[in-house]
């Protein structure tokens, strides 16, 4: 018994399209993560902050201050990188992701200035809700899954 070139040729195509959606579907997972990081994160209002504001605080540092690791976890805080709007942030964060993103990769979001854990703990200023930013979208994650899925199985996405 012997399996036909055409068997194999249609298995072959499935396997590449069953890989090209898990790809997009873990792409599109991390980029929405990324992206409600930034929506999340709160820019400028010192004012509104229980602790004083640090001597060298900028509004939009923190914004600024996501980066995205790729099977390695950043190091140091961004000093000077300025995003009020985070645009540029979120685009170089989504620029790192690879084509082949699910192939093993293990990815890190990261803020490394010294009073990231104090807002996402709530302690340093009153725009964030009491979940934290990272914490909300541990929360939220699920449905964020979910929603990719949906969106990949529908032949959209929001994000490619």
């Amino acid at each position: 018994m012997s399996i036909g070139f055409e068997f194999l040729e249609k298995l072959r195509d499935q396997g590449v399209e069953i890989t090209r959606k898990i790809n997009e579907c873990t792409y599109n997972t991390i980029a929405e993560v990324v992206i409600r990081a930034d929506e999340y994160s709160p820019v400028g209002m010192p004012e509104t902050w229980v602790r004083k504001a640090p001597p060298d605080y900028e509004p939009g540092q923190f914004r600024g201050n996501w980066q995205l690791g790729v099977n390695e976890q950043p190091q140091g805080a961004l000093i000077g990188h300025i995003d009020p709007e985070g645009i540029e942030t979120v685009a170089s964060n989504l620029a790192v992701i690879p084509e082949r993103a699910a192939y093993g990769n293990q990815y890190f979001l990261v803020n490394n200035l010294p009073y990231a854990q104090g807002i996402e703990d709530g302690d340093v200023t009153t725009q964030v809700p009491p979940s934290g930013i990272i914490g909300r979208i541990h929360i939220e994650f699920p449905d964020i899954v979910a929603g990719v899925i949906a969106d990949v199985k529908a032949g959209g996405g929001r994000v490619r």
